[in-house]
């Protein structure tokens, strides 16, 4: 019974998505006040949070000697960012098998969503903080 429940969730792109959403991922952004180099310190994040994008493909960070207009278009890209993220299991607050009417049913599956659109707008927080702490 799981292999076949795994088998239709790693089959369908939608349930994957919303699974792979859940997996350990490490949303730290940098502040700032890092030592270093700022492309070894920006690099991988930027690279990390690359894999939601629903656009490919992503423009890489550069360095010291990318063209303004390739730095152009890769902030232009990050501020339009986005991602195929699905938190709708992991937001699941409410059983909707332990619904005792169609109306309560109908109210967790409202309260999921809703919850699960707050840490979408969270996760655009998050991307917006970390080019915005880019460009400064």
């Amino acid at each position: 019974m799981a292999v076949q429940k795994a088998f239709e969730t790693l089959g369908d792109v939608k349930k994957k998505r919303a699974y792979d959403s859940v997996l350990d991922f490490d949303e730290t952004i940098p502040t700032g006040d890092e030592e270093g180099d700022f492309y070894e310190i920006y690099g991988p994040v930027f690279v990390l949070n690359a894999r939601f994008s629903v656009k490919h493909p992503v423009p890489k960070l550069g360095d010291d000697d990318t063209p303004i207009g390739k730095v152009e278009h890769f902030y232009s890209f990050w501020t339009k960012f986005e991602s195929w993220r699905d938190f709708s299991l992991d937001t699941s607050e409410f059983n909707l098998d332990e619904a005792d009417s169609r109306m309560e049913k109908r109210w967790m599956m409202k309260e999921n969503e809703r919850l699960a659109k707050a840490k979408k707008k969270e996760e655009y927080l998050r991307l917006s903080r970390l080019v915005e702490g880019a460009r400064a």
